[in-house]
């Protein structure tokens, strides 16, 4: 993008009075479930200024009321069309860094814990390997990892089932990782 047009989102969207509003944004996008995309939604609780300033996006009135219902695809056009950014996500994620969407996140922290507990079987060494790939993996929970994973073996291969303190196991990481 050039300069001219970054200067032009920031006037549209960008500066500290519309930090409140962008970061409710972003958390539409991400929250927004699992393999869908956000189409429209309500956005309460706004200053005049929020309020004119997605209307003026909308290409509403800008009549103030402490709400307002958004239509994305109209907001994603005005972008487009002014030649700022490809949609409203993307002028988001210009102004203040990626938007990470919490579903896909949870599901990937799901299946890398889910896949480290089958892993975990009556040898030590692939116990051992799971905790190896989990860290690598996920830095951030590495140290939980070590301390966890070997009491989790433990209780596996002490259980009376093959997999009955799994879920317990499961939930405890996907805890952990959040």
């Amino acid at each position: 993008m050039n300069d001219s047009a970054e200067a032009r989102l920031r006037r549209l969207l960008g500066g500290d009075h519309l930090a409140s509003l962008r970061k409710r944004l972003r958390q539409r996008f991400e929250r927004a479930p699992l393999d869908t995309s956000v189409e429209s939604f309500r956005i309460a609780k706004l200053t005049a200024e929020e309020h004119a300033t997605l209307a003026s996006l909308l290409g509403r009135r800008q009549r103030y009321s402490n709400s307002l219902q958004v239509d994305v695809h109209l907001i994603d056009a005005a972008f487009q069309n002014s030649g700022v950014a490809t949609s409203l996500r993307d002028a988001l994620e210009q102004l203040d860094g990626p938007i990470r969407h919490l579903a896909t996140t949870r599901f990937q922290s799901r299946t890398l814990w889910s896949d480290a507990i089958k892993g975990c079987s009556r040898q030590r060494s692939n116990c051992a390997a799971v905790q190896r790939r989990c860290c690598n993996a996920c830095p951030r929970t590495a140290s939980h990892v070590r301390s966890w994973l070997p009491t989790c073996w433990g209780m596996l291969m002490h259980s009376t089932g093959a997999g009955e303190r799994q879920p317990w196991c499961w939930q405890f990481g996907v805890r952990l990782s959040r």
